[in-house]
């Protein structure tokens, strides 16, 4: 046994420790995924074509929650992301963008991608968003590229969920407008818009902690319930339905994607570097319910080594 203690505490709890114990203020971390699309805040935003920010808070403490069986204190950046703003005083050598994989959802910002580069002297920028599609990480190149200048844009393609977020993305008006080549909201410039936003989001919250359930909670109420399901016997028809009417589309679009963020990454003078990250379940069952994208991998990358 590794024996890691596991801290069982809910957010609000770890909170309250904090401040009483340190004395350190954290903020509520707020994130654009479909988990808050039904905010009130967001609703209104959207109706009124009002520029919605991707990540908060802003040149604040937060903290990660206990995927890793702890919470840690995390540092967020000028423009809301999981850095220490001083990567800002020199130049940046690469900004990676992405989905959790690439924040690092659940580390501490010395442990995650980034973290470990800028130990490297890389003075590397963490753009990642957990829960992130390829349109949102297109729209964070869009929307960054030109304050951060890096040398080289990363993005980490996830196969197990990016193309499953591709297609919801694609149906949010909000992030399908980022699809026109021309269409950003000048997000880095609006810091004092960013920060009403944030801070209406916060205050509609209150105290409520449920965007980010306990993983070991969670994890626990999964198993049981792939046990009832069945779950490799679903995993089995997933994959005979996919093989019959699988849709080319679906890598067609992630190949367009790919090659906007590349194209963007040129003509602001930075190399782009593509990473396929494969699911760990491809490695040890035949049959997952991530099979369908596992068997894109081929036509995904033969696709995109055409376009160089």
């Amino acid at each position: 046994m590794l024996n890691h203690k596991i801290d069982y505490r809910s957010p609000e709890e770890f909170y309250n420790f904090v401040l009483k114990e340190k004395n350190i203020i954290l903020k509520k971390g707020y994130i654009y995924r479909k988990e808050v699309f039904q905010s009130k805040i967001i609703k209104d935003y959207k109706k009124n074509s009002k520029p919605i920010p991707f990540r908060g808070p802003y040149n604040s403490l937060s903290f990660a929650y206990n995927e890793y069986l702890r919470y840690e204190i995390i540092e967020n950046d000028r423009y809301g992301f999981k850095n220490p703003d001083s990567i800002y005083l020199k130049n940046i050598d690469l900004a990676l963008f992405g989905d959790s994989f690439a924040e690092g959802y659940g580390l501490a910002n010395q442990f995650d991608i980034s973290g470990v580069l800028r130990t490297k002297n890389i003075n590397a920028a963490n753009f990642g968003i957990p829960g992130a599609g390829p349109i949102l990480s297109y729209a964070t190149i869009k929307e960054y590229i030109e304050v951060l200048k890096p040398k080289t844009v990363v993005f980490l393609y996830c196969e197990e969920n990016d193309l499953t977020d591709l297609n919801f993305e694609k149906k949010d008006k909000y992030l399908s407008k980022y699809l026109d080549v021309n269409y950003k909201q000048g997000l880095s410039s609006r810091k004092k818009e960013n920060l009403v936003f944030y801070n209406k989001f916060v205050n509609e919250m209150g105290n409520n902690w449920s965007q980010t359930s306990n993983f070991i909670v969670s994890k626990n109420k999964e198993y049981f319930k792939d046990i009832v399901e069945l779950t490799n016997l679903k995993n089995i028809l997933r994959e005979i339905n996919y093989i019959f009417f699988q849709r080319k589309s679906d890598v067609e679009n992630i190949v367009k994607l790919v090659d906007k963020m590349r194209n963007v990454s040129i003509k602001h003078g930075s190399n782009f570097l593509f990473i396929y990250l494969p699911t760990w379940e491809r490695y040890y069952t035949k049959n997952t319910k991530f099979s369908k994208y596992i068997g894109s991998k081929k036509n995904i990358l033969m696709s995109l080594k055409k376009k160089i």
